[in-house]
């Protein structure tokens, strides 16, 4: 299994969204964690949650929306299906990372 880690980053360069995409078994996953305004970030805190969603995913086989709105928390990516759900910074990132391209 390999997994990448990247992070978006609110005006202070406080990393407010990480995302977690692995790769393992013909399929992709990618699990988001997001930091609420209320919270100091922590970037380790992020990675457990965004890796702990990615692979819920990729075991289950689903995806998974917020409660608060329609923003992906972890979806799992086939290999057939995979250009088309991952932005190019996103590929850039398989690519560097010798996973998948």
């Amino acid at each position: 299994m390999k997994e990448i880690y990247y992070y978006e980053r609110d005006e202070n360069n406080h990393p407010v969204r990480t995302f977690c995409i692995i790769e393992a078994g013909g399929k992709l996953a990618k699990g988001i964690s997001i930091c609420s305004a209320k919270d100091q970030p922590q970037k380790k805190k992020g990675r457990l949650i965004a890796k702990a969603r990615a692979l819920e995913s990729m075991l289950t086989e689903s995806n998974r929306v917020s409660q608060a709105g329609n923003y992906l928390l972890a979806e799992t990516i086939d290999y057939n299906a995979w250009p088309d759900r991952l932005s190019s910074f996103e590929k850039g990132l398989l690519k560097k990372n010798g996973m998948i391209y």
